[in-house]
């Protein structure tokens, strides 16, 4: 990507109030079909069991 287009990009982005950013956001979730404030509804929903990760076994050595 041409380097003047990405800073350009990254002026018009850090010059976004909060309320342009969230418009954004939404309009951007819905182009994606995620349904408006899925992941605010979705993150900390989990209320079983604490999850634990176990350890991890070696890995296998496969041919070169």
């Amino acid at each position: 990507m041409n380097t003047q287009l990405v800073n350009s990009l990254v002026q018009i982005i850090g010059s976004l109030t909060d309320e342009e950013c969230q418009l954004l956001d939404s309009q951007l979730d819905r182009k994606k079909n995620w349904q408006p404030d899925f992941f605010e509804d979705a993150i900390g929903s989990w209320s079983g069991e604490p999850l634990v990760r176990s350890e991890q076994s070696e890995s296998e050595v496969r041919e070169e």
